[in-house]
């Protein structure tokens, strides 16, 4: 019974062994799976670090591009505000200028009219005359009205009296 017992140990023993070392190839095997996986990942990661590097660069040239055309922008804002008060200046005195050229041709028109009336008017020797008269006689009377004013030539009536002296000329002779 011993050789039987010993028989059956050494039986269970190389099985046991034959599945100790069926167990180490397979762990040996998923470890070399594994080591040849893990290599794969470190070139992964030291070529996703590079990018990385690349990316982060990238991004602030971008982003300084971006305070760039931000800046740009601003300048050109500041530059279009003026340019917009420059532009409503200059249609503020364009409407003037308008207005103004408006009223010149009004005026313009005016004096034509008054010119083609004076021209027949005046087209014939009788109505030359007449207008000659006319006038010496409305200048004589602004002469009189500068000379003395209007209303009654300073004279002050009261009870249809004249209450002031009429104008007397005084001469004065010196002494020998």
């Amino acid at each position: 019974m011993k050789k039987k017992q010993g028989k059956i140990l050494i039986i269970i023993s190389l099985g046991l062994l034959g599945l100790l070392f069926w167990r180490y190839y397979v762990i040996s095997k998923e470890k070399r799976i594994v080591q040849s996986r893990l290599a794969v990942t470190q070139a992964n990661l030291v070529t996703l670090e590079g990018e990385r590097k690349l990316l982060v660069q990238e991004l602030a040239r971008e982003l300084k591009v971006k305070e760039d055309l931000l800046n740009a922008k601003a300048i050109l804002e500041q530059n279009l505000a003026a340019k917009e008060e420059k532009l409503s200046q200059v249609q503020r005195a364009l409407d003037k200028t308008e207005t103004e050229k408006e009223e010149l041709d009004i005026r313009m028109r005016a004096l034509a009219e008054e010119k083609a009336r004076l021209e027949e008017k005046l087209s014939t020797v009788d109505n030359l005359k007449k207008a000659l008269r006319d006038l010496k006689i409305k200048l004589r009377q602004d002469k009189q009205k500068k000379a003395v004013g209007e209303g009654n030539l300073g004279y002050i009536v009261k009870d249809g009296v004249p209450t002031s002296l009429p104008n007397k000329k005084v001469n004065v002779i010196p002494l020998p």
